[in-house]
């Protein structure tokens, strides 16, 4: 189980890595079939973009949050290596990947358009089923937030509660201010 949850800790370096970016080509792949674009390392929304400009937003939230991270973690610890927080990066992103593909299962891609059109005119069906479609990717971004946390106390030796409080401001300033860097 502590191999689930924090595979950094119990996995080699260099297949962490090759496993990190085959993770980013999936990616990729899966964000240009489903017209998915990832905007930080915390929200991908809808895109139309060729490869090209997919690629550039995918390495963009991948560069700032690594770059991020890395930064703080020398300032934890000076024995911080750049490698533990790529590799965090990298393989947090899975779960978000695998299962972003579910919104667009026809049933709820037809029920989210109709509720952009009309938020007034909701059926209470249609909330059922954006509620069933949120509790199972719930679980999925739960996971991808403690395999991040779990990598990076691994990668700097994390100790102190408040170390783990800027942590969280640090993740959600990345997952705010990504999308505005270097804007397409």
């Amino acid at each position: 189980m502590k191999k689930l949850f924090n595979p950094i800790a119990h996995f080699d370096e260099r297949k962490l890595l090759a496993v990190g970016l085959a993770s980013v080509v999936l990616n990729l792949g899966l964000s240009y079939f489903f017209g998915f674009k990832m905007i930080s390392i915390l929200k991908f929304a809808p895109s139309a973009s060729g490869s090209g400009v997919l690629a550039f937003y995918i390495l963009r939230a991948y560069a700032v949050a690594i770059a991020a991270l890395y930064l703080y973690g020398l300032l934890i610890n000076r024995k911080t290596r750049f490698l533990d927080i790529v590799n965090t990066v990298l393989i947090a992103i899975i779960p978000a990947i695998l299962v972003n593909p579910i919104q667009k299962i026809p049933v709820f891609a037809k029920i989210l358009e109709r509720m952009l059109k009309a938020p007034l005119e909701v059926l209470p069906a249609d909330l059922t089923m954006m509620l069933l479609l949120a509790l199972v990717m719930l679980p999925f971004i739960v996971y991808k937030i403690v395999l991040l946390l779990n990598g990076f106390k691994t990668a700097t030796h994390l100790k102190g509660w408040y170390h783990v409080v800027l942590f969280f401001v640090i993740l959600l300033a990345i997952a705010s201010f990504t999308p505005y860097i270097f804007k397409l």
